[in-house]
């Protein structure tokens, strides 16, 4: 069975988890996503250099929904509009068992997430269990609502947005930054 420790260096709070079949501990940063894998072990038979695996899952994919309305040609998914959604509650079990792997982190997509109804509820879980959740989306409407994208990403360590080709990236970036710095105002928060 792992370790887990929590530490603080430099105020940032890390998880501490020791592999005892690799022999070797991994500090990750729930903030910020660094992880570290090292030993305290001099005897080279005793630890794998460099750690390459650990003995139970650090990061975990998961698809909570086949729902997309978006068609995105490279889709390896083969999510459509007759996509279904996972039930929140298996999620919520899923989260459960996670954590007492220790896992760190999941990357939640599918489809679509943030079209899930049921994703905050999602997010809750993941965070509820320790557990940092990150997603990726195409779907930016979300951010029109400041109290939903606080929320979300309160709850989240970050996402990643889809861009279908590096046209609409650079379409997209420029209306994406404009209307989060708009929210943010509209919600008093201090923008550097």
């Amino acid at each position: 069975m792992n370790s887990i420790v929590i530490c603080q260096i430099n105020n940032f709070s890390y998880i501490c988890r020791k592999d005892e079949k690799y022999n070797f501990w991994t500090l990750f940063c729930p903030s910020n996503g660094t992880k570290i894998r090292f030993s305290f072990s001099n005897k080279k038979e005793e630890i794998q250099l460099p750690p390459e695996k650990a003995s139970s899952p650090e990061l975990v994919d998961i698809k909570i929904t086949d729902f997309c309305p978006y068609g995105c040609e490279f889709c390896y998914q083969a999510s459509t509009q007759k996509g279904q959604h996972a039930n929140s509650f298996d999620i919520h079990q899923i989260a459960k068992s996670l954590s007492t792997l220790k896992v760190f982190e999941v990357a939640i997509g599918g489809g679509e997430p943030t079209l899930h109804p049921e994703f905050e509820r999602i997010l809750e879980h993941f965070n509820e269990n320790g557990i940092v959740a990150n997603f990726t989306t195409k779907n930016l409407n979300w951010l029109r609502d400041p109290k939903k994208w606080i929320k979300w990403l309160s709850l989240s360590g970050a996402f990643a947005y889809s861009a279908t080709n590096a046209n609409s990236a650079c379409a997209t970036y420029p209306a994406f930054l404009k209307h989060l710095i708009a929210s943010a105002k509209l919600c008093l928060i201090p923008i550097p």
